[in-house]
């Protein structure tokens, strides 16, 4: 890889091919980790994977022409190691994604769950308030009508009781009917 004396890459494309690179060798290794029939990791074919060549030019980037010199198949077809990898890499991403839509769909009908539980909380809660208020309309119109019946009531009683004014009036009544 390009990188200066002080151990940083030269320019961006270097540092996101070490990047793809060290990312491709850790998948390569744990698939390898996983199957009894993965060959040994070929961090030459990875690199190539990773930078690809140039067909026309048989180049490699990073090593220019001197490409043949360190992978002498660099130009022709990946080996079937590389290809075993790209199978099992393929594989993998495949069933990640696929366990990605499982539990999204999870998710999915979960929240949809929960959303239909919660509009039946609101409509019982909708209707306990819509009988909450009939109630309460209920009791003001008895109370009314008590209020009514009470007016009456205490109509009725001022009719048959006398008015009490003044009080010697009501004691001269009771004297001059004593004296008769």
């Amino acid at each position: 890889m390009h990188k200066k004396k002080d151990g940083s890459f030269v320019d961006k494309r270097s540092n996101d091919i070490n990047e793809a690179v060290e990312n491709m060798v850790a998948i390569a290794s744990q698939l390898r980790d996983e199957s009894t029939e993965a060959p040994e990791i070929d961090v030459a074919q990875i690199y190539l994977q990773a930078v690809g060549v140039e067909p026309k030019k048989r180049r490699v980037y990073g090593l220019g022409t001197h490409a043949s010199t360190f992978y002498p198949d660099s130009v022709s077809s990946s080996s079937s190691a590389s290809s075993h990898y790209n199978t099992l890499f393929d594989e993998r991403l495949r069933e990640e994604l696929q366990e990605i839509q499982e539990n999204l769909h999870k998710k999915n009908e979960e929240i949809q769950q929960k959303n239909e539980e919660l509009q039946k909380q609101i409509e019982e809660m909708k209707k306990r308030e819509e009988e909450r208020l009939k109630r309460e309309d209920e009791m003001q119109h008895k109370i009314l009508h008590m209020e009514q019946i009470m007016c009456k009531l205490a109509q009725a009683s001022s009719i048959y009781q006398p008015s009490v004014e003044d009080p010697s009036k009501s004691l001269e009544v009771t004297t001059h009917s004593d004296s008769e």
